[in-house]
């Protein structure tokens, strides 16, 4: 899949922006980098919103051009349901 992707970045990490998430996270262990990106600027920010206790105070939203492989949909149900993409 080719497209413009938003993720919220740690504007202290920005060099290493899509080389997925430096710790364990909701839906990835910690030896699993996981990039999570959205089409909606808006998605992101009520992300951000919603774990802002969690998050850097120098998050930024970044819209790079991407071409990404190994694409899980959160809102598909099929894929929830193999119990791999689950929240921990």
């Amino acid at each position: 899949m080719r497209g413009t992707f938003s993720p919220a970045i740690n504007a202290v990490h920005r060099e290493y922006a899509l080389s997925g998430s430096r710790s364990a996270g909701r839906y990835s262990r910690l030896h699993e980098p996981t990039l999570y990106l959205s089409s909606l600027v808006d998605g992101v920010i009520a992300a951000m919103i919603a774990h802002e206790a969690a998050r850097s105070a120098a998050q930024e939203i970044i819209e790079p051009d991407v071409e990404v492989f190994g694409i899980v949909d959160l809102h598909d149900a099929a894929a929830s349901d193999t119990g791999r993409h689950r929240p921990r």
